[in-house]
């Protein structure tokens, strides 16, 4: 079975609807205890100051709000789409660390239910 073919199926079992076991909903239930842990511990994090990266891509997305360009007006090694993200948060919330934090936290709430649903998946397919 190559890749295509198992996120193919992966993703056909997404859109039926199945009745969950008990043991679904203790697992369901065991997830929201940890995610709500996690959220607390994420939480904190909006005051930890920014590492290096972090002030690095928001130093180059700076640039960019200001006519800048990347690679010409600041260099990074890392692909300009980064640098466009940080634009994009300086740009909507100021040039401060908090805008920066709550994009983590989103990107971190994003990859927690992706990796969710893959895990149901894979469980229902074994």
């Amino acid at each position: 079975m190559n890749l295509f073919s198992f996120i193919a199926r992966a993703t056909s079992r997404l859109r039926t609807s199945q009745r969950f076991s008990f043991e679904d909903n203790i697992a369901f239930l065991l997830y929201l205890v940890l995610y709500g842990y996690a959220c607390l511990i994420a939480f904190s994090s909006l005051w930890w100051p920014m590492g290096r990266d972090q002030g690095i891509l928001a130093w180059v997305g700076d640039t960019i709000l200001n006519g800048g360009l990347p690679y010409r007006d600041a260099w990074d090694v890392k692909g300009p789409a980064s640098h466009y993200v940080y634009a994009l948060v300086g740009w909507l919330f100021g040039r401060n660390q908090w805008g920066i934090r709550l994009l983590d936290l989103l990107l971190v709430f994003a990859a927690s239910l992706a990796l969710w649903r893959l895990l149901r998946c894979l469980r229902s397919s074994f």
